[in-house]
Parts: structure tokens; sequence; C-alpha cells
């Protein structure tokens, strides 16, 4: 992905236009793949908050994540629970932090 490619997508999002699910998938391919920068990166997504991302650009971005995603089969003959946060905020309860203690309590690996 080119960085004309990323201004064409920040330009479109500060002038309040949704992405296409194309354009989504190019990007988290980009920053997969450490095409793009980190201020790159910061930019889009503060570009898609300030306009207000749409119900297909969270669509298209979840199911780019999923692609894009490092798969891991853990070899485990038992049920086998992830409790990964998002990071929430600084005034947030962590829930997942939680959840992983009583998980370990009823004895989920």
């Amino acid at each position: 992905m080119s960085k004309n490619v990323v201004r064409d997508v920040l330009a479109k999002l500060t002038a309040k236009e949704d992405l296409t699910s194309e354009e989504v998938y190019g990007l988290i391919r980009a920053i997969r793949n450490d095409e793009i920068s980190d201020p790159q990166i910061a930019g889009f997504q503060v570009a898609l908050l300030m306009k207000g991302p749409s119900l297909a650009e969270i669509t298209a971005i979840a199911a780019a994540m999923r692609d894009n995603c490092v798969r891991i089969d853990p070899d485990v003959d038992e049920e086998l629970m992830d409790t990964c946060g998002t990071g929430g905020g600084l005034s947030t309860f962590n829930i997942s932090t939680a959840v992983a203690f009583v998980a370990a309590a009823a004895g989920i690996p």
C-alpha cells in the first residue's frame, strides 16, 4: 500500500466519507505487513473516530483483522478460554483480569 493510498483514505475520512471494504482490507493488510508507519496508523484511527465509523466499516475492520491475524492451534485436550481485553480506559474496571482469576479457580486452563 503506497503512501498515496493512505493519504487518500485519510482525505476521505476527514471529508466524512465512508471507506469501502476494499480500502479497509488494504489498510489492515498494510498494517499487518508493516507497510505503513505508526503515525499513519494513528492518523487513520483518529480520522475514523472523528468521522464516526459506519457499521459497514466496523464490519470490514473486524473481518479484515480476522483474515489477517496470526492463528494459533494450541495442543490441548481440554477446553481453552482466552480472556484478552481491549485495553479499556484508565477509569474503567479491567474485567478480563477478573475473568482470568475466576476461570482459573474453576479449573479452566
